[in-house]
């Protein structure tokens, strides 16, 4: 993509502790809309691509996990965004990557949030409704 450098480095950019390129892209384009920015595309703008472009790996995994807590499962109150604790319950009994593991992702999450919470003005909610509404 091209970016406006400056908007880039104020939304945080990609988020370096996600290994997989997809979910990275998902994250940073889902957390645009979070905090009240958008991207959008130039209809006009083509590349061509050398070589086959290979398919991303979508799987699930720890990487998903963190997309999630950072995107889906935050709740704006009409002031900030917020990762309610009780979010930990419902992960812990539908276990994905292991009890501690869960517990220590969910903590770095949450104070990442608990930094940023004034940043959002939607959630996830919001945006699909918004979406659907196009």
């Amino acid at each position: 993509g091209v970016y406006n450098v400056q908007r880039y480095l104020q939304s945080g950019g990609f988020d370096e502790q996600l290994a997989s390129s997809y979910w990275q892209k998902m994250d940073f384009g889902l957390r645009a809309y979070l905090w009240g920015d958008a991207i959008s595309t130039a209809l006009g703008f083509r590349v061509n691509a050398s070589s086959p472009i290979r398919p991303e790996e979508t799987t699930p995994n720890i990487d998903y996990l963190r997309f999630f807590l950072k995107n889906i499962a935050i709740r704006f109150d009409g002031e900030k965004g917020r990762l309610a604790r009780r979010t930990l319950l419902g992960m812990l009994l539908r276990p994905s990557i292991g009890f501690w593991d869960t517990v220590r992702e969910f903590r770095l999450v949450r104070s990442w949030v608990l930094r940023h919470q004034f940043r959002f003005v939607q959630d996830a909610r919001r945006v699909l409704e918004l979406w659907e509404d196009q």
